[in-house]
């Protein structure tokens, strides 16, 4: 559930993108209408209807709330990584030669490559995990993606930028189902609730950020930003995880 939220983040403004240059911007938005009664058929059809399930009777102790915490953090600070880009791609495009007509064509391949990685780095992560240590895994992934992100400062055209950010998704996107499993057995709703409300966060401090430090300098200040913010999550993904082993 976690790598399709990555996955639909990603591609969601691409398809937006698409559909409003090719239809115009009020049937875009009647497209993403038709898409949201799609998901309520297949709440009619698929979800089973009973009962409400009973509320929890224990609540979360002090240490499930201290490793909910920790797994938010790592969540926001991956996320804005991922979410930060969409909000800059045409001026992005502008800066690295592209021409006014083609921005939403490459700027849709530079997405569409973003999805296609965070589709990739999501099914790697049950066998990365099976490798290889939580924590050593977890700090390698955030070390790959904020060097990646780092990079995009020198990239010299559009198909190395793109490269780039192609391999920083990689990095980035098996973090999020590796550390929610790590509470996902013991950890209710509560939980999964402010896991969730992190990366809606993170969705909001991403483009804020990104439009933000472009508007007042360089792209540069950006990345070196973002990829701080990557190597600042490392202390966290350190941190032991008190959570029992899940039987298999």
């Amino acid at each position: 559930m976690q790598s399709a939220m990555t996955v639909g983040g990603v591609i969601g403004p691409l398809c937006g993108a698409i559909a409003a240059a090719r239809l115009g911007f009020r049937a875009s938005f009647v497209v993403g209408g038709l898409v949201l009664l799609g998901c309520g058929v297949l709440v009619r059809w698929g979800v089973p209807a009973g009962e409400a399930p009973a509320p929890r009777t224990v609540p979360m102790h002090a240490r499930q709330w201290r490793e909910t915490i920790l797994v938010s953090l790592l969540v926001l600070g991956g996320s804005t990584q991922i979410f930060f880009l969409t909000s800059i791609l045409p001026q992005v495009m502008t800066a690295l030669g592209v021409a006014a007509e083609q921005t939403l064509e490459i700027g849709g391949i530079i997405i569409f490559a973003s999805g296609a990685a965070a589709a990739l780095g999501s099914m790697a992560a049950p066998r990365l995990a099976e490798l290889l240590p939580e924590r050593r895994l977890v700090a390698a992934l955030f070390v790959g993606s904020s060097l990646s992100v780092a990079a995009l400062a020198v990239a010299p055209g559009v198909w190395s930028y793109g490269t780039l950010r192609f391999l920083q998704v990689l990095f980035i996107a098996p973090v999020f189902p590796i550390v929610v499993a790590r509470i996902a057995q013991t950890a209710g709703g509560e939980a999964i609730g402010v896991i969730n409300a992190a990366r809606i966060g993170a969705s909001f401090i991403g483009p804020v950020m990104a439009t933000s430090l472009l508007a007042a300098g360089s792209p540069v200040a950006l990345y070196v930003l973002l990829a701080l913010t990557g190597l600042a999550c490392l202390p966290v993904s350190g941190m032991r995880a008190h959570v029992p082993r899940a039987q298999r």
